[in-house]
């Protein structure tokens, strides 16, 4: 330990001979590990006698730092008799103890030295040793005083939080760790306390979140201390993240040197060896959540028998025409057939889909130790309509009539006739929207057929800290214990180790079961994707290169963009040069349209934000161009994957400026949730269910109310239900048309049926629409329960039951004490996970190593040193320049756009013309037709906003423009005489155009 916080970073070695306070040197196998070290340094033993006091603690804390613990206690056995009063050596001794594991040796040590002077880190220390040694009321005591005497004091919160953690009081240390975070917001130890305690939990996403803020902590005045280091890289083994892990390896060997050449030239021995062994880094493997990093995950550790093997390869080959099955795609299928619960990690376009539907189709493949009467219905939870809609598209003609989706896109009669279907077995392979899960009535059916297997496609939507979180997805748990606890299959390509481990937890129905979810993993490279990064200096270069690319590209492709105005930007630059594209993005009425086209082949490029790619599975994509960051480098690897399923060569490139990090990070915290909003929520939930509890409450009302988009409310409501405010129940209907049957007389009816027909009035044989809302507590019974209890009541032949529409069901509680406080804390975990999410797609951009092993690694796959076919592994040519004017030639465009126009344009819209940007920014007027009429429209759509707005400012500083001020105060551009020269003679703008390359400050005239 170095004294930051008392982060025990090591395992325990073997002890050696037990030493005290002054003892003779141990054994020759010390003797000889003492001479090494001290040799490199160019000392002896006895040196350490006659270094000044400065000079001697520094060498010590060196010792002690790097973990040379036998060299340690070699100078102080000679130092300790020589300077008895000096209580720092005996601090020395007991610290080198516990590093090593000897904690009763450290005791001793320890308590003899708080017998000769007491401070703040000496109790510090023996109350760590005491908890090292499984004293833990002792530590919690000696924690606890020292809070209570020096509340202001770091080192006292910071050891109560860890003593606390040690003891197994989440809760507490949580507590001690934010009293530390209150006082002093920047501290380390606040967050490297954090990470330790959300791995305790076996939140490894909010934990990796925490590491990564405490990573980019450091900056050249402050580095990391070697402990925080040694902690974080022992962190990133354990939750699988290896490249950490290897960079944190390597700045610690690289820290060694530094200090090691810091030291001897402190030491004035200049000359001597300047190599130090590096087995105090490299050979002790930090492990301070004592849990070793997991396995590389293999195919081959899935048991397939030889008879599993003929059955599933003969069944691909006649139900689908497959000869050979992808990696992973046997493996899993072996489990379904077995009724194995199973989390399968697969590459984009891996073939996840036929692992279920092969098994839903095919009879033979069925569980039959689940049901012996025959196979069931298989249910698949996806996310997106498009995904549904192309996997049934996709299926075989032979079995396509044994599927059906069952969504928001079917209109009433459809949809009910899909559900009886569905409930009289028709099907056998069901994808349904995760917001049907809190449809009663959808369940009852389900329960009625029997749910053969429950399968989540795109998994990593279940966990909270993935990058697609879906708020219904946290609900499947319980829904699969409702419907007799299938078998489970998950189903993703983009989850790294720490997000398996959370869906884990989520979906396992007890976390200590024998028979926990199988994990079947492996590599997830996808070979055939040539993966760049383009280093863009602006968005000119990007657009230059964009430009390229789609010229110089054969094939279909994807250029996805970050906005929606800069998607119908891009296509028509495309356009304009040549290239067959399109844009696609939410606020366009025919999207369908858009992608039949695409996938026809009739449009070539389509320029689309992340609408677009999920459910499309066009196997010839030939390259994915991101003229922007994802959000994160799982949505990049899955929309990267789309490209090249044919297993042909394909090209995947990644624009990448400088200034793209910080834009990144302004749009995660814009799409964050702040407190203000939340309260916003909570009031308005409270002000609709007012004083009734529970209550249903139409979606749509609460984004009138709060003026935000159903996704932004969802979101909101499970933070709030996860803080403890509120609970979300099952969707209740608008309205509900009840039939009492004829035999349903007053004497005949079951008690709480009765009670229902009295509070609604209802009168045999006759149709009447309730609001159940109001009926049921009136009957005394819970609006949670009353549809469940209605379908009772048909399935026995009661009433007939028509629900129409569905609401939100919301019941406040009872604020917990410490609400505000737990609102925080989550709060707080979103920020970690989301500057996690900006650093790793920052961090994939600028390595220099493999890119292929880089995500690999990332995704939890095997190491990569070289993948022979990304830009840090070959050279990779630049495609050829596009066929663009001179910059010359574009200050002429400018000048033409001036002399043609009907009337003089302001320098806005000057631009907004010459750039072609239809779409106004908000608040402004569109486009005039006269504008939009001009030849020059849109001719430097090349060329950044800020490019083409220089240009125009240039050529006002050298008088071929002038500002002129109109009447209203308004400014308009004007062409001048000196303009109109040079619309006779171009070579007057020679030295305009030259000196944009030269890169001079140019001089604006002052306008008015």
């Amino acid at each position: 330990m170095d004294g930051t916080g008392g982060l025990d970073s090591g395992p325990s070695p073997q002890p050696s001979p037990q030493r005290g306070e002054g003892v003779e040197p141990g054994g020759e196998e010390v003797e000889v590990e003492g001479e090494a070290v001290l040799r490199a340094l160019g000392l002896t033993v006895e040196d350490t006698l006659h270094l000044a006091a400065g000079d001697r603690t520094r060498l010590l804390n060196y010792l002690l730092r790097w973990e040379h613990f036998a060299v340690l206690h070699q100078c102080l056995d000679v130092l300790i008799p020589r300077h008895r009063s000096l209580v720092s050596l005996l601090d020395l001794r007991a610290k080198a103890l516990l590093g090593e594991g000897r904690v009763d040796e450290a005791l001793a040590v320890a308590q003899r030295r708080a017998g000769r002077k007491e401070s703040l880190p000496a109790r510090a220390l023996l109350a760590r040793i005491h908890l090292a040694r499984g004293e833990t009321g002792k530590a919690l005591d000696a924690a606890q005083a020292m809070v209570v005497e020096r509340e202001e004091s770091a080192l006292a919160w910071s050891l109560l939080g860890e003593v606390e953690l040690g003891y197994g009081h989440h809760e507490a240390a949580q507590a001690a760790f934010r009293a530390l975070h209150d006082r002093y917001p920047y501290s380390r130890a606040y967050l490297w306390g954090m990470t330790r305690l959300y791995a305790a939990r076996g939140d490894w996403v909010t934990a990796s979140g925490y590491a990564v803020q405490l990573v980019r902590a450091a900056d050249d005045e402050w580095p990391l201390s070697v402990t925080h280091l040694r902690g974080l890289r022992g962190y990133f083994e354990a939750s699988g993240e290896r490249t950490r892990a290897d960079k944190l390896q390597a700045e610690l060997a690289g820290r060694l040197e530094e200090e090691t050449a810091e030291l001897r030239e402190q030491l004035s021995l200049e000359g001597r060896p300047s190599v130090v062994p590096r087995a105090g880094v490299e050979e002790r493997a930090a492990a301070p959540l004592r849990r070793p990093a997991e396995p590389l995950p293999s195919y081959d550790d899935v048991p397939v028998s030889d008879a599993e093997r003929a059955t599933i390869t003969e069944a691909v080959r006649r139900i689908f025409g497959f000869e050979a099955l992808l990696p992973g795609q046997l493996e899993t299928i072996a489990c379904v057939m077995r009724g194995e619960d199973v989390l399968t990690v697969l590459p984009t376009g891996g073939g996840k889909s036929l692992c279920y539907q092969l098994p839903a189709l095919e009879p033979s493949l069925a569980s039959v130790e689940r049901r012996p009467d025959g196979p069931g219905t298989t249910l698949v939870i996806s996310p997106l309509i498009a995904l549904m809609k192309d996997q049934v598209d996709s299926l075989p003609r032979s079995v396509r009539q044994r599927a059906t989706t069952l969504n928001s896109s079917l209109d009433g009669n459809e949809l009910r006739q899909r559900m009886d279907l569905a409930a009289d077995g028709a099907y056998r392979l069901v994808y349904v929207a995760p917001e049907r899960l809190r449809q009663p009535p959808f369940l009852h059916a389900l329960r009625r057929v029997g749910v053969e297997r429950l399968v989540i496609d795109e998994a990593h939507c279940v966990s909270m800290w993935g990058h697609d979180f879906r708020p219904d997805y946290l609900i499947i748990g319980q829904v699969r214990k409702d419907l007799g606890d299938p078998p489970l299959l998950a189903m993703t390509a983009t989850a790294p180790v720490r997000v398996r481990r959370d869906i884990i937890q989520r979906l396992e129905p007890s976390p200590g079961s024998e028979a926990g979810l199988r994990v079947v993993a492996g590599d997830v490279t996808r070979p055939n994707l040539q993966l760049e990064v383009f280093h863009a200096g602006n968005n000119d270069d990007k657009l230059r290169r964009l430009l390229a690319y789609c010229q110089a590209e054969m094939g279909s492709g994807i250029v996805y963009a970050d906005t929606r105005a800069r998607c119908e930007e891009l296509a028509a630059l495309l356009g304009q040069h040549g290239v067959s594209a399109t844009h696609y993005h939410a606020g366009i009425a025919e999207r369908h349209r858009v992608q039949d086209d695409f996938m026809a082949g009739r449009i070539r490029v389509v320029v689309a934000t992340i609408a677009f790619g999920m459910g499309i599975d066009k196997p010839d994509i030939r390259f994915i161009v991101h003229f922007f960051p994802p959000a994160s480098l799982e949505a990049y690897y899955q929309e990267a994957g789309r490209a090249g399923r044919d297993g042909l060569p394909a090209r995947c490139v990644l624009m990448y400026s400088p200034n793209d990090r910080a834009l990144l990070t302004r749009r995660a915290r814009r799409d964050d949730l702040p407190v203000a909003f939340l309260r916003e929520v909570y009031a308005a939930v409270q002000k609709r269910v007012g004083g009734k509890g529970a209550a249903r409450i139409p979606m749509a009302d609460l984004e009138r109310d709060l003026r935000a988009d159903e996704t932004r409310v969802r979101v909101a409501l499970s933070l709030l239900e996860e803080a403890g405010l509120l609970q979300r129940g099952p969707d209740l209907p608008h309205a509900a048309q009840i039939h009492l049957s004829a035999g349903g007389r007053e004497a005949a009816l079951p008690a709480d049926l009765a009670a229902f027909r009295q509070a609604a009035r209802l009168r045999p044989e006759q149709w009447l629409t309730l609001d159940l809302a109001e009926v049921a507590p009136r009957a005394g019974i819970p609006l949670a329960q009353i549809e469940r209890s209605l379908l009772g009541w048909e399935d026995a032949g009661w009433l007939m039951y028509r629900p129409a529409g569905r609401d939100l069901l919301l019941e406040m509680l009872a604020p917990p004490p410490d609400a505000a406080e737990r609102m925080r804390v989550l709060l707080e975990r979103h920020d970690a996970v989301r500057a996690q999410r900006v650093d790793e797609i920052a961090a994939y951009a600028r390595t220099g190593h493999c890119r292929h092993g880089h995500l690999n690694a990332y995704l939890g796959g095997r190491v990569i040193e070289s993948c022979g076919e990304c830009d840090n592994c070959v050279e990779v040519g630049p495609p050829p320049d596009p066929d663009l004017p001179e910059e010359k030639n574009q200050l002429l465009t400018i000048l033409r756009c001036v002399d043609s126009a009907p009337w003089s344009w302001g320098r806005r819209t000057l631009v907004r013309i010459l750039r072609g940007d239809v779409r106004p920014r908000p608040g402004a007027r569109p486009l005039r037709e006269e504008a939009t009429g001009q030849a020059e429209f849109g001719a430097l759509a090349f060329r950044s906003k800020t490019s083409v707005t220089q240009m125009v400012e240039r050529l006002e500083s050298t008088g071929f423009l002038a500002p002129r001020q109109l009447g209203h105060g308004g400014i308009v551009i004007d062409l001048t005489s000196k303009g109109k020269g040079a619309l006779r003679d171009p070579g007057r703008l020679e030295r305009v155009a030259a000196r944009a390359k030269s890169g001079r400050p140019r001089k604006m005239r002052a306008t008015r």
